[in-house]
């Protein structure tokens, strides 16, 4: 965020931080995106089937 946006990047009256914790948040919560990948080809999959 920082490189992105410089110094604005780190600063709470920027929505970058909360953009970021949230990101973080999701991706523990959610298992990553291999795990996301995995589910999504295999709904599309048995969707497919049906």
């Amino acid at each position: 965020m920082i490189n992105v946006h410089g110094g604005i990047g780190a600063t709470w009256e920027h929505d970058a931080p909360l953009f970021f914790r949230r990101a973080q948040l999701s991706r523990r919560l959610v298992g990553g995106t291999d795990d996301a990948t995995d589910r999504v080809a295999a709904e599309t999959l048995a969707a497919a089937t049906a």
